[in-house]
């Protein structure tokens, strides 16, 4: 039986980096999800709430995952059961929900995120002050170019989806 050979080695491109480095962000955010017992889904609601301070209605949770808000109302569900946040009344308007991260479960976070921060402290040592600048300043405007994109495709009209007919435009 003979071994597999590594694929021939190239020097990297943009679009095979972007690639590499969204498919293994979506390795990494699987496996924390998995490790902690949530789903994915779930996983990127919460990751998402700790990016904005650990707090969010569950209006701007629909808004910024393009989730309707049955289904962040199942998120949030599956979250509290999960012990990882806790709902809170909005103290301007009562009827609005919103979403507290909790911090339950910090202990088990950072054993994950320990070493994860330690590795990208470890990285960020490489290079220079200068250096870092433009790298944060390239991902910032990553970061808006996908936000634009998002936006962008879910302007754009659906699709019907597998099995279902096709409509006809009159």
């Amino acid at each position: 039986m003979s071994q597999r050979e590594p694929p021939p080695t190239e020097a990297p491109n943009w679009d095979t980096l972007g690639r590499q480095l969204g498919a293994y962000t979506v390795a990494f955010a699987n496996a924390v999800a998995e490790r902690i017992g949530i789903n994915r889904t779930d996983y990127e609601c919460l990751d998402l709430l700790d990016a904005h301070g650990g707090a969010l209605t569950a209006g701007q949770i629909a808004e910024l995952t393009g989730l309707t808000s049955g289904a962040v109302t199942g998120v949030v569900d599956r979250l509290e059961r999960a012990r990882l946040v806790k709902r809170a009344s909005d103290p301007s308007d009562r009827r609005r929900v919103i979403v507290e991260m909790t911090h339950a479960r910090a202990d088990e976070f950072a054993e994950i995120f320990g070493p994860y921060a330690q590795g990208w402290q470890e990285l960020a040592s490489r290079y220079s002050p200068e250096q870092l600048d433009l790298i944060l300043s390239y991902v910032a405007g990553a970061v808006e170019l996908l936000q634009e994109q998002t936006l962008r495709v879910r302007g754009l009209p659906a699709r019907p989806k597998r099995g279902q007919p096709r409509r006809r435009a009159d």
